[in-house]
């Protein structure tokens, strides 16, 4: 989800009502991979919060570490395919 598609999400309610929001971004993804000993690019961090957002636990929240988690499953998965067959 974009900030644009969150902001007009929450245009649909009263616009004086209270909330409690979290919101992660590109930045504390690539930070959160950086103290993993890794990295990853913006669009790679875009990746994994679209998959945060499309898997979100509503009892337990997103927290830092989900987003370490994804971090690390994303780059398994993303290493184990950079690697090559033998033949």
């Amino acid at each position: 989800m974009t900030i644009k598609e969150a902001i007009d999400f929450l245009k649909s309610y009263d616009l004086e009502d209270h909330c409690a929001i979290h919101l992660w971004t590109e930045s504390d993804v690539i930070d959160v991979a950086q103290l993993e000993g890794t990295s990853v690019t913006t669009e790679d961090a875009q990746e994994i919060l679209d998959d945060v957002h499309g898997h979100i636990n509503n009892e337990n929240g997103v927290t830092w570490k989900t987003i370490r988690c994804y971090v690390q499953d994303f780059v398994r998965d993303r290493d184990r395919d950079d690697i090559s067959p033998l033949l």
